[in-house]
């Protein structure tokens, strides 16, 4: 099967507003690289004929805040059109009864580890190849044997850090939950080890600290390093 691709211009707003369906019903996504699922408003949800189960709240932040959010597993989720559908089964879910609007928040649990996207100018395009073998990630289990992203993950890999690392620092620094962790820069090593330097404010004993991330969460941390007399020293390894 060949590569699907599906071009997503911004908006004035500066999002990325894409048609698409959830269960084989038209919705309207905003993609959210940010959001750990998908996002789906009460009016959506409504329009689905999707019911939230109060047995399956919890509690998700936002950029609004912490809010009430129900989980849902939804069958079908789609964006694009004839050859260039991309489809996804099986996606988590979230209904968020406060949430205004009708648009769906399409996060990483569509986008995933199986499509790749990249900014160019001012387009969103995202890449679904199903011949590609995703067998060729990161081998976690063998960080040595580990290889570089091609520059689509790598893109992916510093957008997903770039939404993931306030929880990245707090779940550190839980002593310090209300440090905001400012991103300087992102470099990937060759091994495929990308090293995050940062900058809490309020710092949280040392100014900047520099995370060895396996993989763009606060699971793939193995090791973070301090700056202080004019060079980086170990912090703590999870190796």
């Amino acid at each position: 099967m060949g590569r699907k691709t599906v071009v997503i211009p911004q908006q004035r707003s500066g999002s990325y507003f894409v048609n698409g369906q959830i269960n084989d019903k038209s919705v309207s996504f905003i993609v959210d690289t940010g959001a750990s699922s998908v996002a789906i408003p009460a009016t959506a949800a409504r329009h689905l004929g999707i019911k939230l189960d109060p047995k399956n709240i919890q509690v998700s932040r936002t950029a609004g805040g912490d809010t009430n959010s129900y989980r849902v597993l939804l069958d079908k989720v789609s964006v694009g059109s004839g050859e260039n559908k991309i489809i996804r089964r099986n996606v988590r879910g979230g209904i968020l009864p406060d949430m205004e609007g009708v648009h769906v928040l399409l996060g990483m649990s569509f986008l995933g580890d199986e499509i790749d996207f990249m900014q160019d100018d001012d387009t969103l395009i995202l890449y679904d190849d199903s011949s590609s073998s995703i067998s060729d990630s990161p081998n976690i289990d063998n960080p040595l044997e580990r290889s570089a992203p091609s520059r689509s993950d790598s893109l992916k890999f510093r957008m997903q850090i770039q939404a993931n690392i306030q929880e990245i620092g707090n779940d550190c620094f839980p002593d310090d939950p209300d440090s905001i962790w400012n991103i300087q820069s992102i470099e990937l090593q060759d091994s495929g080890i990308f090293l995050v330097d940062t900058r809490p404010v309020p710092h949280v004993g040392y100014e900047r600290i520099r995370f060895h991330l396996l993989t763009p969460d606060k699971d793939g941390v193995i090791r973070a390093d301090c700056w202080e007399y004019s060079r980086w020293s170990p912090l703590f390894s999870r190796m």
